[in-house]
């Protein structure tokens, strides 16, 4: 049964209300409202007077923002300036990125038996954007390579995602290959930008990353992001095979290998943003996995 509510949020960014409507969807996806079923939320964003003046038309474009999401996989989160002007294009690029979106959705529940990695990823490289002070247009495209950033590993096998134990040599060169599968399918799919960023997104500030060994400076911006947030969601969250860290020991982590790993700016906006309590850590834990 689908049910739909309004929000109004007084004085609120936009991006700062589709990291609240994240928060809520993410909330209500780990929830026990109904014993033997997930309940999924799915949210669109307008935002006034940048998307609309009149009530009516900040509501439509809401709404509007709202069956985008439904139509794409639902369980998403979408804003209004992003996805109707797909809408109005053609429906073949819509489609498209239906398709991508189901894909990550399908690779996360194989891997780690829920889709919120990629989600959590891209709610982390938001609120990293802005506080770096990127531009509105630029986090949105930000979002969608976080979002995406995974895609590649479709062709990697489960058991090589799921092994508890160090990968062999020729399991690492599959591991390897992800970045630059997923920047392809990116690209074909007319995502220029994004497909960059998901190519580097495993690329060291040192230069021993994969899979060009760029360094510093030479590694896109929005690809050293998607690289600390994808880390600390990984490290924070548990797997089938191991126990998420706590968050505090996850940020040490992050300091220690800052400079040679990560782009230490980065880590400490990330650090800086929890620490203030304002940004929610949204690490999934096997009991609210079972319990969803």
């Amino acid at each position: 049964m689908a049910r739909s509510s309004r929000w109004l949020l007084p004085e609120t960014l936009q991006l700062d209300a589709l990291l609240v409507a994240e928060r809520l969807r993410t909330a209500v996806g780990r929830s026990t409202m109904l014993p033997d079923r997930r309940v999924t939320l799915s949210g669109g964003v307008s935002t006034c007077p940048q998307d609309a003046i009149s009530r009516e038309e900040f509501e439509k474009k809401a709404d509007a923002a709202l069956y985008w999401a439904k139509r794409n996989g639902k369980d998403l989160c979408a804003v209004a300036s992003e996805v109707i002007g797909q809408d109005e294009g053609s429906s073949e690029g819509d489609g498209m990125l239906a398709h991508l979106y189901a894909m990550v959705a399908a690779i996360d529940a194989r891997e780690l038996v829920t889709r919120d990695h990629s989600e959590n990823v891209a709610a982390y490289a938001v609120a990293i954007g802005q506080a770096l002070g990127m531009d509105r247009e630029r986090i949105m495209a930000l979002r969608r390579a976080a979002l995406l950033h995974d895609i590649g590993k479709i062709t990697v096998a489960a058991s090589i995602l799921s092994k508890p134990g160090r990968l062999d040599p020729h399991e690492w060169t599959h591991i390897h290959r992800h970045p630059t599968v997923g920047a392809t399918m990116l690209a074909h799919a007319g995502l220029p930008e994004e497909s960059l960023w998901v190519r580097h997104h495993h690329e060291r500030i040192d230069g021993d990353g994969y899979p060009d060994q760029l360094m510093g400076e030479q590694i896109p911006l929005e690809a050293r992001i998607i690289f600390v947030a994808d880390s600390f969601e990984a490290m924070t969250s548990d797997r089938p095979y191991r126990t998420g860290m706590d968050v505090g020991e996850a940020l040490t982590e992050l300091q220690r290998c800052a400079g040679t790993q990560f782009d230490a700016r980065i880590v400490d906006v990330l650090t800086e943003l929890i620490g203030r309590g304002e940004l929610a850590v949204l690490a999934l834990r096997a009991e609210r996995a079972a319990a969803g």
